[in-house]
């Protein structure tokens, strides 16, 4: 088979250690050659940026120096996709990418091959699927040495990222519930307009999430709760645990880190990709409930929520210069409430949920309620209790709140206890 590769779109899909990784791209193209496939590779310009701003950027040129010793050539263009679209159509030749919807595109290609990351009992697997019907058009393995283009990528061992931060999982005979929460929080440049005291809404966030961890932490789930954020503006970046230096950590981690805690440090405020934001809540999921020889009480025992806060609308800009819109959304929203399943093959379904809550009136409410979940029973009560039903519309987990008004911080913190139960 003739491809066409989306070499930007590959390398940001292949993570180890949720980083790009030029060691599984290097594995997938050997892979290739020796089924006796063809290829042209394509690259965004940006991507050695990109490469830099990751701290890959010795990988890259590494990369770069060995695709050349391969003899294999690689198109750097300011936007890839036209020509990619070109050559598919010439040659026709089918895309490989990882996770590009290719919304933009005007020539869609007949066959799409998307390339991603599987980790299964230690080992560290490539899956070729197909875009069409989701059959596996083969496996490589990743984690064995392996050579290319002059670099010696070493075994890597017995991997075994999963629930890195865990040390108390629930055994088969506790038949308590663990929670992966994710507080996935704007950080667009509205965010800095002042509120009610003339603080920025960012200063009001801040301290909500330093509460709120605080009130979290003398819970009743605290024990078996595991907290991550991240922040999105035009990009998406995960805020490390200042104790453990992961990504998700327990909530007894997180309370002793709060007197500094500052949500935008090292964050440029821009637009509002809330698509994005989504995208990554997932793929930290899909790297977290991987399958190990415990896969099975993980889908039994734990759950997993996205509390999403925003006070915008979803806008950010396609390579093409093009807006992407609320369907960008949805799909992601559609692969999320199908449940982990769709990623990690194990049988998770619906115990991921999403609670959303929109700060102003500047806000796409049709797009986040659409995003929310159902509120269960119990969160109905809760909303009772807390004096905070009458924010709700509906039966959907979603909130309106008015910055312009004492106390929105208050319903924003009860939301958020409301939303982990």
């Amino acid at each position: 088979m003739k491809y066409a590769i989306d070499g930007s779109n590959v390398l940001h899909g292949l993570r180890l250690n949720r980083k790009p990784s030029t060691r599984l791209f290097s594995k997938l193209l050997l892979d290739l050659k020796k089924r006796g496939n063809e290829f042209q590779l394509f690259f965004d310009d940006s991507i050695e940026r990109q490469m830099k701003d990751e701290g890959l950027s010795t990988d890259w040129w590494q990369f770069k120096d060995a695709l050349n010793k391969e003899g294999i050539t690689a198109i750097f263009v300011p936007h890839a996709d036209p020509h990619i679209q070109e050559y598919c159509k010439a040659y026709n030749a089918a895309l490989l990418n990882s996770t590009d919807k290719i919304n933009s595109w005007n020539i869609r290609p007949n066959i799409i091959h998307s390339a991603r990351t599987k980790y299964l009992k230690g080992d560290v697997r490539i899956r070729l699927y197909n875009s069409a019907d989701g059959d596996i058009v083969f496996i490589c393995l990743a984690h064995e040495s392996f050579a290319f283009g002059g670099i010696e990528f070493p075994n890597l061992g017995n991997i075994s990222p999963v629930r890195e931060f865990i040390t108390n999982e629930p055994s088969v005979g506790n038949m308590s519930e663990g929670t992966l929460l994710v507080l996935a929080l704007d950080a667009s440049q509205s965010m800095t307009n002042e509120a009610f005291d003339g603080f920025p809404k960012s200063h009001h966030v801040n301290e909500i999430v330093k509460s709120t961890i605080s009130t979290l932490r003398r819970s009743a789930i605290a024990d078996g709760l595991y907290l991550a954020i991240l922040r999105f503006e035009n990009n998406v970046t995960y805020k490390k645990c200042p104790k453990k230096d992961t990504i998700f950590s327990s909530i007894y981690d997180w309370d002793e880190t709060t007197k500094d805690f500052d949500y935008l440090s090292g964050i440029r405020p821009g637009q509002t990709n809330i698509r994005l934001a989504l995208q990554r809540s997932k793929e930290l999921f899909q790297d977290t409930l991987t399958e190990d020889d415990s896969i099975s009480n993980l889908a039994d025992y734990w759950r997993a929520i996205i509390v999403l806060i925003t006070d915008g609308n979803h806008y950010i800009q396609r390579p093409d210069g093009t807006d992407e819109t609320d369907a960008d959304v949805a799909h992601e929203v559609v692969e999320i409430h199908s449940g982990v399943a769709a990623m990690t093959d194990v049988l998770i379904e619906n115990r991921i949920m999403i609670g959303c809550v929109g700060i102003g009136t500047d806000i796409n409410r049709k797009m986040l309620e659409g995003i929310a979940s159902q509120r269960t029973a119990i969160q109905r009560q809760m909303a009772q209790s807390y004096n905070i039903d009458h924010l709700f519309e509906g039966e959907k987990l979603f909130i309106n709140v008015d910055p312009k008004k004492s106390g929105f911080d208050k319903a924003i913190r009860a939301f958020i206890d409301l939303a982990s139960s």
